[in-house]
């Protein structure tokens, strides 16, 4: 049973993230307690005191953890789909619904099991991150290398046409002679279910410029779906964390693949396979998916940090006199249409949101988040693969462990077969010039190689530079 408290306790407002959970003195088998590692105050699960360590009496304790201020603020919070919902608000009755989008609800439907949702928290605001979610015209350059991503692929601009009636949309569909037939259709149709605040039909970013068979939309305040051709889509999220600084949430989504009945084609199938996994290495493990991920969120953290000190700062450290941040940039394409109604979204329905930004309308954007500057020089900290996400993923957890254990055993390798040479060598069992020579020396090279491999594997779960003029 998962439950959520405000961080900080009712007694002294020290934050109950520090505590720890203890047996229930006097309750059932197996019921916890949320204890205060400040005071060792303790709570229920819910959210209701169950112990004051100073009071002098029962009586005193009784009376103390009678009153409604003795207990934590508790917020709904639901598990599903492989992540924890939590809603943040005690006044506002929490939505009936979660925002799962079609795509996500029809995988689990067709039988794929929960996805696995990498997570990363991000240097820089939840605007910031939305903005970069919502513009899928950055991939091919900021990302250039990543999978099939090539920069000299965009020879014909980047088309997004909005959808603003996907009534009309779908009997347009309906006429059109499409190579995907009724699965486009479907497609559409499962965006439209969807009812997201703004939706572009898009190319595919590993398609020909004329294929418009993508979909991209975004519900507020913080979902995108990629709607790619043959059921391909991404799923992410976007979660406001503190003042200038936010956590993604990104799966995706591909239809199991189904082997040809053919022997023939079935080989060439698997043989493709195997050389894509022994290409990207993700036969090591699920871990290199999320390496691979690593690439995607380093190559936009160097623009987004600055993007966002300028956006909030000018050269003189004071706010800009610009008080609409999209009102900065200059966007005169329609592959920026999604970025400005999520800029308009903020600057209306969404200008409390996030609540730190202040109050209503363009009020609400005087908020600022702390000077990033100094961060911004400082790659290892900006690009720290580590503290935003490694040592939260038990994951990479578990496959840094193991790689740790396997890298200290190949620097161990080569020590010991040398040090078992040259004692042969001495005793006189082993020749200078022999088979027994050659496979030592072999040992000691395959060991060497090893170790430097896994030095480098390893360093990747915490900082790897991402200079774009090198890619």
């Amino acid at each position: 049973q998962w439950v959520s408290f405000r961080n900080a306790c009712p007694h002294r407002l020290a934050p109950l993230s520090e505590g720890r959970v203890v047996p229930a003195a006097g309750g059932f088998e197996g019921q916890l307690n949320l204890q205060c590692a400040y005071h060792g105050w303790e709570f229920c699960s819910s959210g209701c005191c169950k112990r004051v360590p100073q009071a002098t009496s029962a009586k005193m304790e009784q009376v103390a953890m009678n009153s409604c201020r003795a207990n934590p603020i508790a917020f709904p919070v639901r598990d599903a789909v492989g992540l924890l919902w939590v809603w943040p608000s005690t006044s506002i009755p929490p939505a009936e619904s979660l925002p799962i989008p079609g795509a996500l609800q029809e995988s689990l439907r067709a039988g794929q099991g929960q996805p696995e949702f990498y997570m990363r928290d991000l240097p820089y605001g939840h605007d910031i991150l939305m903005e970069n979610l919502v513009d899928p015209s950055h991939l091919q350059f900021s990302h250039h290398g990543v999978g099939n991503l090539r920069r000299e692929h965009v020879v014909a601009g980047h088309r997004m046409e909005p959808v603003k009636d996907f009534g009309a949309l779908l009997a347009q569909l309906q006429q059109e002679h499409n190579i995907e037939g009724p699965r486009f259709l479907n497609r559409a149709l499962r965006v439209a279910t969807d009812n997201p605040h703004a939706a572009v039909r898009t190319k595919a970013p590993f398609g020909p410029p004329n294929n418009m068979n993508g979909f991209l939309h975004f519900t507020p305040p913080g979902r995108v779906v990629f709607e790619h051709p043959f059921d391909f889509s991404i799923v992410l999220f976007g979660v406001p964390t503190a003042p200038g600084v936010s956590r993604a949430f990104m799966a995706n989504l591909a239809p199991r693949p189904t082997l040809p009945p053919r022997k023939r084609m079935r080989f060439w199938v698997l043989a493709r396979r195997l050389i894509s996994r022994l290409r990207t290495g993700n036969f090591l493990g699920m871990y290199r998916n999320h390496l691979q991920d690593h690439g995607v969120f380093d190559g936009d953290g160097i623009f987004l940090t600055s993007q966002q000190h300028k956006l909030h700062y000018d050269s003189s450290g004071q706010r800009p006199s610009n008080s609409s941040p999209h009102r900065a940039y200059f966007m005169p394409t329609p592959a920026d249409s999604l970025v400005l109604a999520m800029r308009r979204w903020y600057e209306g329905p969404g200008s409390q949101q996030p609540a730190w930004r202040g109050g209503r309308h363009r009020e609400a954007h005087r908020g600022r988040p702390p000077p990033m500057e100094s961060l911004i020089g400082k790659r290892d900290e900006l690009l720290d693969r580590w503290g935003q996400h490694t040592q939260h993923c038990l994951t990479c957890q578990k496959a840094h462990g193991r790689l740790q254990r396997a890298f200290t055993a190949a620097t161990a390798l080569p020590c010991g077969v040398a040090a078992w040479w040259l004692g042969a060598l001495g005793a006189g069992t082993v020749a200078p010039l022999s088979g027994t020579t050659l496979a030592a020396l072999l040992l000691v090279g395959v060991g060497t190689w090893l170790r430097r491999w896994l030095n480098r594997e390893l360093q990747r779960f915490r900082f790897e530079d991402y200079v774009h003029a090198s890619k």
